[in-house]
């Protein structure tokens, strides 16, 4: 099965938690997962679950109550 390189979700905190290990099965190792449409509020949540799943903590940006978040496999 052929992995992906880079997956860029920009939807609401619920879907991307339902969707992380489908995130994890899909991306190839060194791969990026960015994480956007997120509110600030959903930061912690999201942070502790794909950690949970294993993916390594990059970088975020910030614009006005908005965030980006990066991780690796």
């Amino acid at each position: 099965e052929k992995k992906v390189d880079i997956i860029l979700a920009n939807i609401i905190r619920i879907v991307i938690l339902e969707n992380f290990s489908l995130f994890k099965s899909q991306l190839g190792n060194d791969g990026v997962l960015l994480l956007s449409g997120l509110l600030e509020e959903d930061e912690a949540e999201i942070m502790q679950a794909a950690g949970n799943y294993g993916f390594k903590f990059i970088n975020r940006l910030k614009r006005e109550n908005w965030l980006c978040l990066k991780f690796e496999k």
